[in-house]
This record gives structure tokens, sequence and C-alpha cells, in this order.
């Protein structure tokens, strides 16, 4: 039995049924903060202000404007796994379409010769530029703004994936039983879809956990930059960013100059971090494994 890829598929379960019922397990309604907790202390009742510690009041504490977070987080899991699953997916897909085509014309990259401006510049540096004026105090619904958020993430830093597959299909294309398909009067798109493709699932599937730990990183930087899925509510006077939908990665990228003065901000999201990273770790050794396996046999 592949254990590793039976652990990594049943994590996966459970993350995705805490998602489907986080309205119902959350404690609070989605938004919910409370910024003065008042409390017994020897008789007499103390204040307690915003950011909260772990306690009675909140699980996972609350964060500087009341927010709770143990509920914000189970509010924002759908939007962590979909974001980093549907994307990671999204990304293999259109890079195994592109390196089919490119491949099935002996080309194994999408590079030129010439110098491009943006082949040094950091793909979430672009993705910031482009996201960042959609996302601030958004006037896109939420689903719309996620699915513009998922493409964009798609298509930045997918031309080396994409190359990859072009590199694997230019070499199926020069095998034996290609050159027969073509005598027998097979065009291109049947020999890319009925001999090539099944060999280059393995490959799709070993790139999904891959890809969903890049895109997840990606997230995380954009959280620095405070632009998070699903929008940033921005105010004025003074100026304060927060995320409105709490998605995990998002948050580990606000609060990260949290650790030392509030570190519940900080180490809840990267616990749930954790538990993403351990899914995709186990799911990818899984998946390489059972290749192996079932080459072996």
């Amino acid at each position: 039995m592949n254990r590793q890829l039976v652990a990594g598929l049943v994590l996966l379960v459970v993350l995705c049924v805490f998602a489907v019922f986080s309205g119902s397990l959350a404690p609070h309604e989605e938004g919910y903060s409370k910024s003065i907790n008042v409390m017994k202390a020897d008789g007499e009742d103390v204040l307690i202000v915003a950011p909260e510690a772990p306690g009675p009041n909140f699980v996972l504490g609350s964060d500087f404007w009341g927010y709770d977070l143990f509920s914000g987080m189970l509010h924002g899991l759908p939007w962590t796994l979909a974001i980093v699953f549907v994307t990671s997916g999204l990304r293999c897909a259109l890079g195994l379409g592109i390196g089919l085509f490119l491949g099935a014309r002996g080309k194994t990259s999408l590079g030129s010769k010439g110098f491009s401006p943006l082949a040094a510049m950091p793909g979430f540096i672009i993705a910031a530029f482009v996201l960042y004026p959609l996302t601030i105090n958004p006037v896109l619904p939420a689903l719309a703004l996620f699915l513009i958020q998922a493409a964009v993430l798609t298509v930045v830093e997918f031309l080396p994936l994409a190359s990859s597959f072009a590199a694997k299909a230019s070499i199926l294309f020069s095998k034996p039983f290609v050159d027969s398909a073509k005598v027998s009067g097979a065009g291109g798109a049947w020999i890319a879809t009925r001999h090539l493709l099944p060999f280059l699932l393995g490959d799709l599937l070993e790139a999904l956990p891959v890809q969903a730990l890049a895109v997840a990183a990606m997230i995380g930087k954009l959280g620095i930059a405070k632009i998070f899925i699903g929008g940033t509510r921005m105010s004025y006077d003074p100026i304060i960013m927060t995320p409105t939908r709490f998605e995990w990665l998002g948050l580990l990228g606000n609060y990260y100059d949290t650790m030392f003065t509030q570190p519940w901000l900080f180490f809840a999201p990267f616990a749930g971090w954790l538990l993403i990273l351990a899914c995709t770790i186990l799911l990818s050794r899984g998946i390489r494994l059972q290749r192996r396996v079932s080459a072996l046999n």
C-alpha cells in the first residue's frame, strides 16, 4: 500500500470536509469582530482590548481590530483550498496543452533568443502590479475577483512548466509508434490526444502538488503586500488594510511581523500552512512512488 499517497488524500479530504462545513463549525459569522471584552478579575471588571491572546473569548485570539482568528480561518479555508488547488490544476492543464502544441512542432520552450526585460522580474511582482488595483476595496463580486486572481496566478510563472511538458512531448513525437501513426494518416491533434496524452498524464499528476506549493508561496508573498485572495478592505485616516476572506496564506504574509509581539497571529495561519504543506508533500511523494511501482510492474 502506498501509505504516503493515502495519507495525503485523507488529509486533503479532511480539509475539504472542514471547508464544506466551515460555516457551521465557526463559532461566529464571517466578519465578526469585537475590539473590547470585559472580564471579571478579583470581583472587578477588567477591559481587554484587541489584539487579544487565545483564551475563553477567542480560541485562537483576535487581531488588532478584534477579528476572531479562529472563525475567520474557518471561513477562509474554502478560499485557501480553492485558490491553491484550482490554480495549480489550471496551471498544469495550461502547461500541458501548450507543451503538447509546442512538442508537436519540435519546439521545447516558449522562449526567444532576444533579451526580455521581464525575464528577471519575480512572478509575484508582476502579479502584484496586475492585482493591486482590482483587490484593494474591490468593486467586483468576491467570486468574480477570485476567478481573476486565479487566472493571473495561473498565467504567472507557468512558462517553465510548459517548457518541461514541451520537452517531454518532443521526445515522444520522435518515437517509432508516432511515426507509425503518421504513416497511417493520423493528424497532429489525434496523435497528441490519443498517443501522447496518456504518457503525460502521470507527469501532470506529479506536477499538481508541486505547482500547489508554488502557488501557495506566491499567495503568501502577495499577502505581505496586502493583496489578499477575495479582496482587501482598506480604510483611510489612518490607512488600515485587512483581508476580507481570511485566506490562510494571505494571513501568514499579513502577520509575518507579529511573530515576537503577538505570536498567535502568526503561528495560527502558520499551522494551517503546515497542513497544506504536509498534504502536498505527501501527495507528491505518493504519486512519484506510485509511478515507480507502476513502471516496475
